[in-house]
């Protein structure tokens, strides 16, 4: 289970084929059968209320095409897509629980992260300078692969993904990992693949992307020192920080970046049109009280290019206040339950519990300039991450306090035999 759990990770972020076969669907069903065979607990019980608000979307999303077909509009095949969707959701949360067991422990994962994170890094930096000639090879028929070519202005690295967006995203999930280790754990041998993400997000030119990871960093390092006592090391924070800028400005590295106005304060057009589709979303959803809680349908072709990059505002204007409802529940109830164990767990089940805290602060932030939820090989990965930190720290706990039961009972028939 843990190399099926492994090489879920592994084709999900990286395997570049647009073809509509996706590997990790097959991997997720082979899992469960696997798992179940093997007389493994089915965590249903466990995710209970992640699974429950999954299938009342799910119900919520069949509503809406129904009251979409019965206003006149027309159905395609396609509008019941994220039924589809949720179902490999609640799959991967059954999966990933079912392979979290002895097999894989926290620091097998932290390896696996670590030899991740270099990958990630890797692909970004030899993407971005063609070094070996990948570009050749690495999304050739993307319509992306045009932001590759040397000379084009505002060149983005895209990954394995197609995006730069969503492949920010990714370097800022391994970023949070590395930020925990680096500046909450002292561990300075990190540094350099630190860096080398950081510098990985800058190429992908994706603000959203950088702005979710300060925001995991600053708002959950405030919640982490409120609730956990545990604050980043300010010395190590500002040594980190003179490398930085050493480097930067030494090796005069901005010259080899051709973005240098991605970042600039001015840049605010896309921020602009996008703020006024948001607008024009909420205005045509809130004139009628069907669609403002059914929402007005799964869009189809063309359409969904101009929503406007957030979630939240896809979810309500598709699917209504219902399901948008049902969407912040279930980041709430996955947000109160990792802070819970950060609260109670020790050691490295304490470190898990905070990095995954940043991510998920970092994914409803990065929801408001994409849309993450309807994306499947990002949100995906996001829910495994959780899924596995989750369903290890209880089946601890679990285990804990059937140990503490035992040792009182038998406790209590040595006092009753004397």
């Amino acid at each position: 289970m843990s190399v099926l759990c492994s090489l879920f990770f592994l084709l999900a972020l990286l395997w570049f084929n647009p073809s509509l076969f996706r590997p990790e669907y097959a991997i997720v069903m082979i899992g469960i059968l696997v798992g179940t065979v093997s007389s493994r607990s089915f965590p249903v019980r466990m995710f209970r209320r992640e699974l429950g608000l999954l299938v009342a979307l799910a119900v919520a999303g069949v509503a809406t095409v129904a009251s979409q077909v019965l206003s006149g509009d027309a159905f395609i095949w396609r509008d019941l897509m994220v039924t589809l969707m949720l179902g490999y959701y609640a799959g991967v949360f059954i999966f990933v629980s079912m392979a979290s067991g002895k097999t894989i422990t926290y620091k097998g994962a932290w390896i696996f992260g670590l030899i991740l994170s270099v990958v990630i890094t890797a692909i970004s930096i030899f993407q971005y300078f063609n070094l070996l000639n990948v570009n050749s090879f690495i999304l050739p028929s993307s319509g992306s692969a045009e932001l590759l070519r040397e000379g084009v202005f505002w060149k983005r690295t895209v990954g394995t993904i197609g995006n730069p967006n969503y492949w920010g995203f990714i370097i800022s999930v391994a970023l949070a990992l590395l930020t925990y280790m680096v500046f909450w754990r002292g561990r300075m041998f990190y540094l350099p693949l630190f860096l080398g993400l950081l510098v990985s997000l800058i190429l992908t030119g994706s603000r959203s992307a950088l702005i979710c990871w300060l925001s995991g960093t600053m708002i959950g390092g405030v919640v982490v020192a409120f609730i956990a006592k545990e604050v980043p090391r300010v010395g190590i924070a500002v040594a980190a920080a003179l490398v930085l800028v050493t480097g930067v400005f030494g090796l005069e590295l901005t010259d080899y970046y051709e973005n240098k106005e991605r970042f600039s304060v001015t840049n605010v057009d896309t921020l602009v049109g996008r703020m006024t589709v948001w607008e024009q979303a909420w205005l045509t959803t809130t004139q009628d009280f069907r669609t403002f809680l059914l929402g007005q349908g799964p869009r189809k072709g063309v359409d969904t290019l101009h929503w406007g990059d957030n979630s939240y505002i896809k979810i309500f204007r598709d699917y209504g206040v219902v399901s948008l409802g049902l969407y912040l529940s279930l980041l709430w109830v996955m947000v109160k339950r990792t802070l819970r164990h950060v609260r109670t767990q020790n050691g490295d089940g304490k470190a898990w519990a905070i990095v995954l805290f940043f991510v998920l602060i970092q994914w409803c932030t990065f929801e408001l300039s994409a849309d993450t939820w309807f994306f499947v090989r990002v949100s995906a990965p996001v829910l495994a991450i959780y899924a596995f930190i989750v369903a290890k720290m209880e089946n601890s706990e679990s285990t804990l306090k059937s140990t503490m039961g035992n040792r009182l009972i038998l406790g209590s028939e040595v006092l009753g035999t004397r």
